[in-house]
């Protein structure tokens, strides 16, 4: 048992990230400027969930137990898009929320770029 510290150790430096650290290591990786996503409390329902900003959108990750209850949550994560121009989906067992509220992307360009990068990275 002398080497099981070792070998979780290396696990953790070699993939086992988090699925928000993956994602966001994704956006960054893609040309995305991505702000820190720190943990939050529930913003949607049932989910774990972290906020902060891609490229200026503010943005929610929330991880649930499994893919029924994130895609459940889609409509609730509406909800923290109020009135402003945003997504809610959800891919696995993670939901993204993400919305323009400074109206700094009229063509939607880079909002699709973000899911888009979110839902490839999740699948």
């Amino acid at each position: 048992m002398k080497h099981s510290g070792w070998i979780a150790a290396t696990a953790l430096l070699f993939g086992c990230s988090s699925p928000v650290e993956s994602v966001r290591s994704a956006w960054k990786k893609a040309g995305h400027e991505v702000g820190e996503l720190k943990p939050v409390e529930v913003r949607v329902a049932g989910g774990k969930g972290s906020a902060g900003t891609v490229s200026g959108f503010e943005a929610t990750l929330c991880e649930f137990e499994n893919e029924t209850k994130a895609t459940q949550a889609q409509a609730s994560g509406l909800d923290l898009v109020a009135n402003n121009v945003g997504a809610s989906i959800s891919a696995g067992k993670m939901l993204l929320v993400v919305a323009d509220r400074r109206k700094a992307d009229p063509t939607g360009r880079r909002l699709n770029e973000i899911i888009k990068v979110f839902h490839e990275k999740m699948h």
